[in-house]
């Protein structure tokens, strides 16, 4: 989902992230956006 790791990026700026220490690395945004597509579905079958 492109639109989410935008989303993402977009929300990654010092004001946003002031009180969990900062922006995060562009690195890590994307290991764990790809680490949640990984997962397995939590819908019902």
């Amino acid at each position: 989902m492109a639109a989410d790791l935008e989303l993402e990026r977009r929300i990654n700026e010092p004001e946003m992230k002031l009180h969990l220490g900062g922006p995060e690395p562009d690195e890590r945004i994307v290991g764990r956006r790809r680490r949640m597509l990984e997962m397995p579905s939590a819908a019902p079958a």
